[in-house]
C-alpha cells in the first residue's frame, strides 16, 4: 500500500460554495471508509481498500465525495480501465452512496465532472441496494438504463436479506423444513463448525476451484492472489471472516464473509463435494448466519439470486413453482427476505456520444452480435471485476 499526500485535493462545488468536493486516489482512506462503513446501505466495494486491491489488476481507482462543514454528504469511487490506450472505462461499484435527506443530484453532478476530468469513454454504476431517491434522479442528471453489452456489472442482481434481529429459534424456524432436518442431521453426523485465518486461505482457494469445476465455470475473481490481497487489507478493520466445516481432520467446506457496518456477507464458499448426504453447505449457511447474529450484525445477505426467479416470485408467483434457478431455490431454503436490486446504469460525459445514445444507439448494442463482440473485447482485455 502506497501513501501519497499529494493525491488529494480539493475542488468547490461551484454551484454551491459551502460545499467541497474531495478528490483523492490515496490508497487508505479512512475517513471516507468510514462513512461507508457508517452508511445505512454499507457496501464493500466501495471502500479505499477494496480499489487499492482492485488496483493490482489494472483497475485506478479515483474517489470523489462531497463535504459540509466537515461532514461527509455522500460520494462514490470510480474505477478506471483504459484498453490500448483507446477506451477509457469507468466503473461504481455499488455506488454512490448518499447520506440520508441528502439531494442525489449534488453528488451526481460531482461524478460527471470527474468523468470528464478524467477523460472516461462512458462510466458503468451499479448502483447500491436501497437507493430509491438515487434512482430516481438519475435519468434527469442523464444516466441512462446500462446495456448489457456494455461491461462492467455486478453479478448479482437479486439477493436474499436475513433480518438477524430476531431471536435464534425464530431464525431456525424460518428455514425451510428439510433445510432444518439437514442441518440437524449434519451437525449430529459430527460436523464441526470452526473459525478460519489467513492460513487457511490456500484452503479456501482449492475448494473455491473445486465448486467451479464441478459447475463447468471460473471463480469470478481477477486473479488467484485476490483473496490475500482483499484479506491483508480487510482484516484489519475486522471486515472479513472464514468458517469452515471440519469433518475429522479434514475441511470440507469454507465459508468467506464479508463484514461491514451492520452487514454480514456470505461473499464466496468453497467445497470438497463429498459428504453431500451430510448436508455440509447447510449446516455452514447456518452456522454462518448463527455466528452473525452471535457477533451483533443486523443483516445477513446471502448474496445473490436470479433476477428471473426474484421477478416473477415478487409479482406473486408461488414458491412451489418451477425455479429458473437451482442456487435461487436453495437460498430461499433459509429464511431471507427476498429484494430485487436496482437496474444498472452508465453515463457518457461525451455530448455527441450522449446524444447519439438517446437517439437509439443503446438498441443497436443490444444486438446479439455486437453484444458478443463486446463481451469477447471484454474478455480479452478487462479484468473480472469481483
Amino acid at each position: 500500500m502506497k501513501h501519497n499526500d499529494k493525491t488529494s485535493h480539493i475542488q468547490i462545488d461551484p454551484q454551491n460554495p459551502d460545499i467541497q468536493w474531495v478528490i483523492t486516489t490515496d490508497a487508505e482512506d479512512l475517513a471516507w471508509d468510514d462513512f461507508v462503513s457508517q452508511h445505512f446501505d454499507p457496501q464493500p466495494e466501495q471502500t479505499s481498500a477494496w480499489g487499492d486491491v482492485r488496483s493490482h489488476w489494472g483497475w485506478k481507482p479515483t474517489r470523489i465525495y462531497l463535504k459540509q462543514d466537515g461532514v461527509i454528504l455522500g460520494g462514490a469511487q470510480i474505477q478506471e480501465f483504459v484498453i490500448k490506450k483507446i477506451l477509457r472505462v469507468g466503473y461504481i461499484a455499488r455506488g454512490p452512496l448518499i447520506a440520508e435527506g441528502v439531494d442525489p443530484l449534488l453528488v451526481l453532478r460531482a461524478i460527471k465532472w470527474l468523468a470528464r476530468k478524467l477523460r472516461l469513454s462512458y462510466v458503468a454504476v451499479s448502483p447500491p441496494y436501497f437507493c430509491e431517491p438515487l434512482v430516481k434522479a438519475m435519468p434527469a442528471a442523464g444516466f441512462q438504463i446500462r446495456p448489457d453489452a456494455l461491461p462492467p456489472s455486478v453479478w448479482h442482481q437479486a439477493t436474499f436479506l436475513i433480518d438477524l434481529n430476531a431471536d435464534l429459534d425464530t431464525l431456525f424456524a424460518n428455514l425451510r423444513y428439510t433445510t432444518r432436518n439437514n442441518v440437524r442431521r449434519g451437525l449430529r453426523s459430527g460436523l464441526e463448525v470452526v473459525s478460519g485465518s489467513k492460513k487457511d486461505l490456500i484452503v479456501f482457494n482449492e475448494l473455491m476451484n473445486s465448486i467451479c469445476v464441478r459447475r463447468g465455470t471460473h471463480p469470478n475473481l481477477p486473479g488467484v492472489d485476490f483473496v490475500p490481497k482483499l484479506w491483508s487489507r480487510f482484516a484489519p478493520r475486522g471486515w472479513i471472516h472464514l468458517l469452515l466445516i471440519r469433518y475429522g481432520t479434514e475441511t470440507i467446506s469454507i465459508r468467506l464473509i464479508l463484514t461491514i457496518g451492520k452487514y454480514a456477507r456470505a461473499w464466496r464458499i468453497g467445497w470438497s463435494g463429498k459428504y453431500t448426504k451430510l448436508f455440509p453447505n447447510d449446516v455452514l449457511n447456518w452456522e454462518t448466519i448463527r455466528w452473525a447474529k452471535e457477533h451483533g450484525f443486523e443483516k445477513f445477505d446471502l448474496l445473490g439470486a436470479d433476477r428471473r426467479d426474484a421477478e416473477e416470485l415478487l409479482n406473486g408467483r408461488t414458491a412451489s413453482e418451477p425455479y429458473h434457478c437451482n442456487i435461487t431455490f436453495y437460498k430461499a431454503g433459509f429464511g431471507g427476505k427476498l429484494v430485487l436490486l436496482p437496474n444498472e446504469y452508465c453515463y457518457f460525459p461525451n455530448p455527441i456520444l450522449r446524444w447519439c445514445m438517446k437517439l437509439g444507439l443503446i438498441k443497436a448494442l443490444e444486438t446479439k452480435w455486437l453484444t458478443g463482440f463486446i463481451r469477447l473485447l471484454y474478455r480479452k482485455f478487462m479484468p473480472r471485476t469481483e
